[in-house]
């Protein structure tokens, strides 16, 4: 597996656990389901996904996917459900199935646990910047101020909230 895009290092001390570890995170670079050619009909192309491993977070698993996907109407892939009308992006964090060893650069390995973990929908965006807003949320894991963890979920929803406000302040 290649070097880590993102880490911090997390003392022993600080998990009342040993040996010291980091939290990690790997932007995934391939298409989780493969090319446009074999994706299935029903599937909305993920518009940026991270890889995050981190050890003791939970007990059963120790890796993660955060995946970002828009929800606006395409041709042949059923119409997204909105909590609200006006939301367009989806970020959720999924568990990663800690029978198979995932690897951010062969996505094959990469066998989500399902239902998601964590699932916030937002809008009032472009692209750019709700892919701006799920990178926010993976620096804000690895630093340690968010976990992926379903324990959390709560604190997602104000990480994602002050990422848009800091978006639309500086536009």
């Amino acid at each position: 597996m290649r070097k880590p895009d993102l880490s911090c290092a997390v003392e022993a001390h600080q998990l009342g656990r040993t040996p010291a570890h980091s939290r990690q995170a790997w932007k995934v670079l391939e298409d989780p389901i493969g090319p446009s050619w074999s994706r299935p009909p029903l599937m909305r192309r993920p518009l940026v996904r991270w890889l995050l491993h981190f050890p003791y977070l939970h007990p059963a698993w120790d890796y993660f996917l955060i995946s970002l996907i828009d929800l606006k109407p395409h041709e042949g892939v059923p119409e997204a459900v909105l909590e609200d009308p006006a939301f367009e992006y989806e970020l959720a964090a999924f568990a990663v199935n800690p029978e198979f060893v995932p690897d951010p650069d062969c996505v094959s390995t990469i066998w989500l646990l399902v239902p998601p973990c964590v699932v916030k929908q937002f809008g009032g965006v472009n692209s750019r910047s709700a892919i701006a807003v799920a990178e926010s949320c993976v620096l804000a894991c690895v630093g340690g101020a968010l976990a992926p963890d379903s324990d959390l979920r709560r604190s997602w929803s104000a990480s994602v909230e002050a990422e848009l406000c800091r978006l639309k302040r500086d536009r």
